[in-house]
């Protein structure tokens, strides 16, 4: 089963996104930086991740640097999913690897399908 990594400071977006992504991954949800950098440092790598760029501590820019940094090899494909709706944040983010940038609010089937073209799966 493909994991999913989904990072999110707001408790109820992460479970609205795991309650998406669970029956297409097997879904670990992270409320900061901190904790899913742990994740990546202990080997725990995802197919996908869905970031947030506004987190406490260590941002959603800093972790996308990080991972275009360290693990570019792993292929991991981020998400990011913001309320930041600039020109600039999200150029900023795809050029440091992100597959693609969805301004909240969105419709929750245009994510679903953005993640399953990610996981190469299709709606049953």
């Amino acid at each position: 089963m493909q994991s999913i990594f989904i990072v999110d400071d707001s408790e109820m977006m992460r479970v609205f996104l795991g309650k998406l992504c669970e029956k297409h991954g097997d879904v670990h949800l992270f409320n900061n930086g901190e904790s899913i950098l742990a994740e990546l440092n202990i080997g725990n790598i995802p197919d996908i991740i869905i970031l947030d760029l506004n987190l406490p501590g260590i941002n959603g820019m800093q972790i996308l640097d990080i991972l275009n940094t360290y693990y570019k090899h792993h292929h991991i494909k981020t998400f990011v999913v913001s309320g930041i709706d600039s020109s600039e944040e999200r150029i900023a983010c795809l050029a440091l690897g992100a597959v693609d940038f969805i301004v909240k609010p969105f419709h929750p089937k245009e994510l679903e399908y953005k993640i399953l073209n990610g996981l190469n799966l299709s709606i049953q």
